[in-house]
């Protein structure tokens, strides 16, 4: 069973095909039988899905849709046409989590450089606007009084 997040991928798919291209090899004559699971009639969603992979691969189904056959695994439509789907490594998926690690970690040093970085040229932007604050108040002020002394 594949899990709710994961259906519709083509991973049932891919899986069915794979034991059936395998059957095919070793017992090309072989007829098969199956029976459909009560889970699949409980999703209305599910039971198409379900129905049309069958479907596809040439299986037949009874009259009351609850088991599928065929004659021979060699008259089934297996398809062989997975591009999309890769071999995974366990060893090469450690390493490009270790090297993902690696990687985040050091765009998190460089995250905090920047941030340091800004907070000092705010508290820099802070201190000249104080500046600029004081003498243009100071320039205020002495030309005030520059009037006041004038007149």
């Amino acid at each position: 069973m594949i899990r709710w997040d994961y259906r519709s991928l083509g991973i049932g798919t891919f899986i069915i095909n794979r034991m059936l291209e395998i059957a095919l090899n070793y017992v090309p004559e072989v007829n098969l039988y199956g029976t459909l699971g009560w889970v699949d009639e409980q999703d209305p969603e599910n039971h198409t899905r379900r129905d049309k992979l069958y479907k596809n691969l040439g299986f037949i189904f009874n009259e009351s849709n609850t088991s599928f056959s065929i004659d021979r695994i060699s008259d089934l439509k297996i398809r062989k046409d997975f591009d999309y789907i890769q071999e995974v490594r366990i060893f090469d998926m450690c390493n490009q989590l270790a090297k993902l690690q690696y990687l985040k970690a050091g765009d998190d040093k460089l995250l905090q450089y920047y941030k340091d970085d800004f907070n000092k040229e705010k508290s820099k932007n802070n201190i000249l606007r104080a500046r600029i604050k004081f003498m243009s108040f100071v320039s205020i002020a002495l030309a005030v009084w520059i009037v006041y002394l004038l007149k």
